[in-house]
Parts: C-alpha cells; sequence; structure tokens
C-alpha cells in the first residue's frame, strides 16, 4: 500500500471511529480529528516499510508519542490526557518563541555579523545533514521569509530549520564564526 492509500483508508474507517472532521500533517505523524458525540482525537505515525507504508495508531487516551498536535485539535478535543496536553502546548510556545526570536535577531543584525543556531538532538539520536550526523550542528541563518533558513558551513547546503531542535540562538561577529568553525567528520570517516 502506498502513502495515500494508506491515508484514505485510515480516514475511511468504519462508523465506530465516528465521522472525519480535519486532518493534518506534522513531519510523518498524521494527526486526524473525529467526532463521535464529541471531539476526539488520533495521531498515526506512519511508517515506511519494505512492503510499503504502514501506521501505528495513537489515540489521545494512550498518550501519543509526539507533541506536535495543532492547537486548533486541541481547542475542539475535550481533555483526556492532562499531562500530553501540556507537553503538547510547552512545544507549541516553544516553536513560535523560537520563531519570533530568530526573526526578531535577524532584522537587528549588521552586515559584520551572523545569527548562529545550535540544533541538538534528542539523547541518543543525531541530526543528518545530507553526509554529515551529528547531536548538535552549528547553522547560519540565512532567510527568514517565509520559513527559516540556515547554511551548515561543512558542506555549504541550505537548510530549513527544524524549529523544534534549536537549542541556541547567538548573534556572532562574522570573524569569529570564521575562527570558531570545528572540524567536522562525515559520516564515511567515522
Amino acid at each position: 500500500m502506498n502513502r495515500t492509500q494508506l491515508i484514505h483508508s485510515l480516514i475511511n474507517t468504519p462508523s465506530e471511529q465516528g465521522e472525519f472532521i480535519a486532518k493534518t500533517f506534522r513531519g510523518n505523524t498524521l494527526w486526524t480529528l473525529w467526532n463521535n458525540d464529541t471531539y476526539y482525537i488520533i495521531a498515526y505515525q506512519l511508517i515506511k516499510t519494505p512492503a510499503g507504508w504502514d501506521s501505528i495508531r495513537q489515540p489521545e487516551d494512550a498518550s501519543p508519542t509526539t507533541c506536535t498536535c495543532p492547537e486548533k485539535y486541541l481547542a475542539l478535543a475535550p481533555i483526556v490526557c492532562p499531562a500530553w496536553r501540556e507537553e503538547c502546548l510547552k512545544h507549541d510556545i516553544k516553536r513560535k518563541g523560537n520563531k519570533a526570536i530568530i526573526r526578531s535577531l535577524f532584522k537587528k543584525k549588521t552586515k559584520s555579523q551572523s545569527l548562529q543556531v545550535t540544533l541538538t538532538a534528542k539523547e541518543g539520536h543525531g541530526i543528518r545533514l545530507h553526509e554529515y550526523f551529528m547531536a548538535e550542528p552549528i547553522l547560519y541563518i540565512l532567510s527568514v521569509q517565509p520559513g527559516i533558513e540556515g547554511r551548515f558551513i561543512p558542506n555549504g547546503l541550505r537548510y530549513y530549520i527544524p524549529l523544534r531542535l534549536v537549542s541556541d540562538i547567538r548573534l556572532i561577529d562574522t570573524e569569529t564564526r570564521v575562527q570558531n568553525q570545528i572540524p567536522i567528520r562525515k559520516i564515511n570517516q567515522l
């Protein structure tokens, strides 16, 4: 089953799910809103397998493993898992806060300054930037409209910045940036 067929089958489930209201994607998570006398949220983690696409169903009462649920869904559905809801709201506040800080600093910087962001992966994970894989890459912001884009100096490529991974934002002198570049190993050199 391809991804489109899987999504179609998930939102056209039997009537015990209730009436399908809306869907949205955040990464590989399909967030759905349903109504069966009251609104409720179901997350589907979409997974690519050798046989095609599959999903893991995570209703709110089972505390989904990701906290990227849209605020509008949270506002409509009654609270089932307060701890998970709190994490979702914290995640959204952090993401929105980072975006505002980056945009503000980018507007204030001078020609002799660079805006540096450090991304931090979850413990035990890494961030892949083409042939590079590391826990805390540093990127330099190039654009803030429409999305936040930065350049990773070791490979010279541009990337959209995943705001949920931003752990540090600094305005630095361009001279400092050149002096502080740390040699980073490629995956095939590890």
